[in-house]
């Protein structure tokens, strides 16, 4: 009986670490993305996640398709979000860290130049 115990105890810290693993590298593990600014969404007062709008607080929301150095696409939505925030600017390109579902770390401009060719072409 305690065998039995012992691998039933096994096989759920097995599974809880691999799909704590699974989670993790889909959520914070992240590439180098680039992207290009083709609309200005409207701005809107920015809400919490219960949908109480946050006094003094506006928001952009972007939906960018982004491209990795080998040439691969994923699209992840980003909410820029402040008390006054400024959009980006149309036409430019942006660099972020992301993963499969956020932004982790950015976005911030880049020039043209500094793109990989593959994730310029894929943007094209």
């Amino acid at each position: 009986m305690k065998k039995i115990l012992a691998v039933i105890g096994l096989v759920i810290v097995f599974a809880g670490g691999w799909f704590g693993y699974k989670y993790y590298a889909s959520t914070y593990a992240g590439a180098t993305g680039y992207t290009k600014v083709t609309t200005t969404p409207a701005r809107h007062k920015t809400t919490d996640d219960s949908g109480k709008t946050i006094a003094g607080y506006y928001s952009y929301d972007y939906s960018f398709t982004w491209a990795l150095k080998d040439g691969t696409t994923k699209t992840v939505n980003f909410e820029l979000s402040s008390k006054n925030p400024q959009p980006y600017v149309e036409g430019k390109y942006l660099k972020a860290e992301i993963s499969d579902k956020r932004v982790i770390k950015g976005p911030s401009y880049v020039d043209e130049s500094a793109i990989p060719q593959k994730a310029l072409d894929a943007l094209k």
